[in-house]
């Protein structure tokens, strides 16, 4: 009886093989789940890719961009300090010869590109000479100034904060003011160069890294041009978010955030245009670099519910 018992069990059919319907279950899952694991694998190694190649189009824009800041600011330092040495403008200004500045400083911005507006202002910071001419400005007091406070403490040439100068045209500029100094190197006044900001950024926004990534330009002070809805530009402030004080340590900066400007979530990398801490943020919306992503899990999510339909009619014809 033993014997017999132990051949009956030898010959028991798995309990998966036990029925039809149990047979199809198996074969069922067995088919789905290490479909299910492959797709999850390839989402994940696709999103690694995705991520990879954004950040490295990142990095690389922000530090093309921030080269060309950098060339911008330093040619502005480089042509003021070179005019300030002139010794017929200093003898000008000495003396009060307002005709002898003012041909001095015309061929200042005739001769500087860029430059658009130069002046000229006591140790208080009281301008007393520009070009082009603006009455409106002359004798008044500019000590508020962040190119003043720059240049009066350090004592050598300062490249500005952003901002929004008194004179006409009116409209957002950075200044490089740097001392105008006797020949023993006694400082009697300052001489300042500004041109427009609007001009360098648009150019650095012609790199963005991808269609749709944005280049923002950001002073020392976590200042940057700011366009409304409307088309009007203004000043906006990032001196106190996360990124830009994480990159004013860091200099360089890779990092998944939410965007200073937008709010949404991003890839985004910072390089620093000067030494001062001007930067360059390149970014790249997180919901552009996966958009293949998405597509591609929409993609092997109906292929999966198009064979487990065929599936359920293979099911169905078997019963």
């Amino acid at each position: 009886m033993g014997k017999q018992s132990d051949g009956r069990a030898g010959n028991r059919v798995p309990w998966f093989f036990a029925t039809p319907t149990r047979l199809f279950a198996w074969l069922f899952v067995s088919l789905l789940v290490p479909l299910a694991i492959l797709v999850v694998v390839l989402s994940g190694q696709a999103r690694r890719v995705m991520h990879d190649q954004a950040v490295i189009q990142n990095s690389a824009t922000a530090r093309l961009a921030a080269a060309t800041a950098r060339a911008h600011l330093d040619a502005l330092s480089r042509f003021a300090e070179s005019f300030a040495t002139r010794r017929t403008l200093l003898r000008a200004v000495r003396d009060g010869d307002a005709e002898g500045v003012e041909r001095n400083l015309r061929d200042l911005v005739e001769r500087g590109g860029p430059i658009e507006r130069v002046f000229v202002t006591d140790l208080a910071g009281v301008e007393r000479f520009d070009y082009p001419h603006d009455p409106a400005v002359i004798g008044k007091s500019f000590a508020h100034r962040d190119w003043y406070r720059g240049v009066a403490h350090t004592g050598r040439t300062y490249v500005s904060e952003i901002y929004l100068r008194a004179a006409a045209p009116r409209q957002y500029v950075v200044a490089a003011a740097t001392p105008l100094a006797e020949r023993g190197g006694r400082t009697f006044a300052y001489l300042v160069a500004q041109r427009s900001i609007g001009d360098i950024a648009a150019e650095l926004g012609a790199l963005r890294p991808s269609a749709a990534g944005t280049i923002l330009l950001v002073d020392h002070h976590g200042n940057h041009l700011l366009e409304a809805a409307d088309g009007d530009i203004g000043l906006g402030s990032l001196g106190r978010h996360p990124v830009i004080s994480r990159a004013l340590i860091a200099g360089q900066l890779n990092v998944d955030a939410p965007s200073p400007v937008t709010g949404g979530a991003s890839l985004i990398s910072v390089a620093r245009a000067n030494a001062a801490g001007w930067m360059v943020l390149a970014e790249q919306p997180a919901s552009f670099v996966y958009a293949p992503l998405r597509l591609m899990r929409k993609v092997m999510f109906e292929w999966l519910v198009a064979w487990f339909l065929v599936m359920l009619a293979v099911g169905f014809g078997w019963f």
